[in-house]
């Protein structure tokens, strides 16, 4: 009954205005996928343009994830997370500098080549690909969820049709149209984002009578405090945590992770590679303080009558949904626009994730295959096609774990920086550490992820106290109001503390640097103590910065004719 009553409120306009758009984005799919391509479709092809790639990078970093919880965490927890938009163009520039020119003249398909060509053993290679495979299944699973508690609270849809709907669409374009309809998908989802993130801020405004009313009504109750010095890993949000923490988030998203390098790699120059890199790092810039604001706009609209705290919602990524349905809803359309919007950023990354593991699974494991090689054309491409099906299921299936995880933004933010930092770290060693071998930095990884993932599910799954909230009010509610116990820490204080309540209290910001610095640590002891590495390493596995080391010797010493590369290519072990 109540998704009937939903339903109605929605309105016809609203379901023809969702239609138009998912209708776009599957015609694009179709366009592409008529048009014939061959096996490489899923693949990079270095034709691509600098502008729609930029877009297409901010929209796939740029998830419904951010556009449901960011709102949330600035009404619940004021502005200090806005302190990650510093890290986007830092981030960028040391990717320009110091790593992409590495895998720019490699050409590489996969990132994760490098690591085999690199250590000299396809081993690594498949290291990487199955950590690579491992982070994005999981982000990807909260990506898709994110978008179906709009779709059930606007639309009435109950929550495992939304799951199921998000991801037949998505993998459905992404097999079909391939790679060039994933990137002009995610045009046409970027400007559908910020079309809806920009409804939300112009009503919140208008409800409080502007723009500089509505900052004024965030200072008031202390919304608008950005910068914190307190050196405090267990406080969820300052400066340092959320800085350092998301920098190396940040360099491992956009500089070592498929889905960035896959698009950086298929503009014609390095130079407008690098261009592209330092574009979209701003544009991602915009689109998250268009999400802060947001968050802000809808702060001054519930300022004394927070509706979690009112009993309305039951969980904090419920507040944008709530906004939508309550006053957005008298528009007909708009309604329709922001949906289309949760859905544009849930299905720009999910469309992504998908179509990069659908290349780094055929290029490191099936290309060379004796199997794969009998196929024609026509059969690679159904099998990219199959492969991308196969994860966009597994996806599906991640989506309804992620539902009993907590708020999005943090569980998200935890698990990218639980599997990034480690990531980061064994490109780091390979790039920047001649001295390192494949036992050293397969041990870092593993003790890393295993470090960084148990903090991070056990924070989520521990029942560990839930972080101290801003205060806000229910008194301005023009109904009856009974407080809800899950907004106050009243219902914690009886709780007895477990024995890594303190490790999970850590701030979900620094789960990368721990994987990071554990990975790291671990690596360069274990390739001591194994031997170091074999001779000097091919200046065009190093970064620039390195360059002193590839003056004293250029070549490993087994790879003066070129044996060495022969050897990783046949799948040989040194």
């Amino acid at each position: 009954m109540a998704a009937t009553t939903a339903a109605a409120a929605f309105g016809t306009v609203n379901f023809v205005v969702m239609a138009l758009f998912v209708a776009a984005t599957l015609a694009i799919g179709v366009f592409y996928g008529l048009r014939g391509q061959d096996a490489q479709g899923l693949l990079i092809s270095r034709d691509m343009n600098v502008a729609p790639v930029s877009l297409s990078m901010m929209a796939t970093f740029m998830s419904a994830i951010l556009i449901i919880g960011t709102p949330s965490e600035i009404f619940y927890f004021g502005m200090q997370w806005f302190v990650v938009v510093l890290t986007f163009p830092v981030a960028s520039i040391i990717i320009s500098v110091f790593i992409l020119p590495v895998f720019y003249r490699m050409e590489l398909t996969s990132v994760y080549e490098y690591l085999g060509k690199r250590y000299n053993t396809r081993v690594m290679t498949m290291v990487g690909t199955v950590a690579f495979m491992m982070q994005n299944l999981l982000y990807t699973g909260i990506a898709l969820f994110a978008p179906t508690i709009v779709l059930s609270n606007v639309t009435g849809m109950p929550i495992w049709a939304a799951i199921v709907l998000v991801a037949l669409l998505g993998t459905s374009y992404t097999a079909f149209g391939g790679y060039k309809a994933v990137v002009w998908a995610d045009v046409l989802q970027a400007c559908v984002m910020v079309c809806g993130v920009t409804a939300i801020i112009v009503q919140g405004c208008i409800n409080v009578g502007g723009f500089s009313e509505m900052l004024d009504v965030n200072r008031q109750h202390g919304r608008l405090t950005m910068f914190t010095w307190d050196i405090d890993p267990l406080q969820r949000y300052n400066f340092w945590n959320t800085f350092f923490g998301q920098i190396f988030v940040w360099i491992s998203l956009l500089g070592v992770n498929q889905p960035a390098v896959q698009r950086l790699l298929s503009l014609p120059t390095l130079k407008q590679a690098t261009l592209t890199s330092l574009i979209s790092s701003f544009l991602i810039v915009i689109m998250v303080s268009l999400s802060t604001v947001s968050g802000l706009a809808i702060f001054a609209t519930y300022s004394s009558c927070d509706p979690l705290r009112a009993g309305v919602t039951s969980r904090r990524d419920e507040l944008v949904p709530h906004f939508v349905a309550d006053q957005l809803g008298h528009v007909p359309g708009l309604g329709g626009l922001f949906i289309a919007c949760v859905l544009s950023g849930a299905l720009s990354t999910i469309s992504s994730s998908l179509n990069s593991l659908a290349a780094v699974t055929w290029e490191d494991f099936f290309r060379d295959s004796a199997w794969t090689a009998r196929l024609s054309e026509a059969g690679r491409r159904w099998v990219l096609r199959g492969i991308a099906l196969v994860y966009g299921i597994i996806s599906m299936l991640m989506a309804f774990v992620a539902k009993n995880m907590g708020g999005v933004i943090q569980v998200a933010t935890g698990v990218y920086g639980g599997c990034t930092g480690p990531i980061l770290a064994m490109f780091v060693m390979g790039l920047f550490m001649p001295f390192t071998n494949p036992k050293g930095v397969t041990t870092g990884l593993v003790l890393g992820l295993a470090l960084s993932l148990w903090i991070s599910f056990g924070a989520s799954f521990s029942g560990a106290a839930p972080p101290v909230m801003l205060p806000s009010s229910a008194d301005g509610c023009s109904f009856n109001v009974t407080i809800t116990a899950n907004v106050t820490d009243d219902a914690m204080e009886t709780r007895e503390k477990g024995t890594f309540d303190t490790l999970y209290s850590i701030s979900y910001m620094l789960y990368a640097v721990i994987g990071f610095v554990a990975t790291m640590v671990t690596g360069i002891l274990v390739s001591l103590l194994t031997g170091g590495g074999q001779g000097s390493v091919d200046e065009e596995y190093l970064s620039p910065a390195m360059s002193w080391h590839s003056r004293k010797k250029k070549f490993h010493p087994s790879n003066t004719n070129g044996a060495s590369n022969d050897a990783y290519e046949m799948g040989e072990k040194h």
